[in-house]
């Protein structure tokens, strides 16, 4: 009986460790800081140019398959900055955070939740937030999905050049 029941242990363990999957190679995480600035032309948002200035900081995970290709890049991205417009001198603060979801297959769309993930403040008072869920399709580079408050995805740039005005 004994040796009968060790038997079937045994068993039991092989057929386990011949049907458990591969384990995936675990995700790479690093942490970036980068920024950018330039001058946003006249006639593209507002009647007049501005300048921008963002410095993000991102998490950023790699996960990888059971033969370590790249399935998936997610981004815990936080941005400040500043849009100024020269002519007057007016400046709007720039603050936000938005989590980008890239996967390594094009034919699935980028998404990102947080949205534009922006929250523009004048003299302390919210002016504009853009919030929400969006999907680009990554070949084209359209927008397939919205859902929330996104006015400069919207083309609603009247408060906004307003503001900058």
């Amino acid at each position: 009986m004994r040796r009968t029941i060790i038997l079937l242990v045994a068993l039991a363990l092989f057929c386990l460790g011949t049907t458990l999957p591969a384990a995936a190679v675990p995700p790479e995480q690093e942490n970036v800081e980068y920024g950018e600035s330039g001058t946003v032309p006249a006639g593209l948002y507002c009647d007049f140019s501005f300048e921008f200035a963002h410095q993000y900081e991102a998490r950023v995970q790699t996960f990888f398959d059971a033969q370590g290709e790249v399935t998936l890049v997610k981004m815990h991205e936080d941005t400040y900055g500043s849009w100024t417009n020269p002519a007057t001198g007016s400046t709007l603060v720039v603050e936000g955070h938005r989590t980008l979801f890239i996967p390594a297959d094009p034919e699935q769309p980028l998404r990102a939740t947080g949205a534009a993930g922006i929250k523009v403040t004048l003299g302390g008072k919210n002016l504009f937030i853009g919030v929400g869920h969006v999907q680009i399709d990554q070949v084209t580079g359209e927008l397939v999905f919205e859902a929330g408050r996104n006015p400069l995805l919207e083309g609603d740039f009247e408060e906004f050049c307003a503001a900058l005005s």
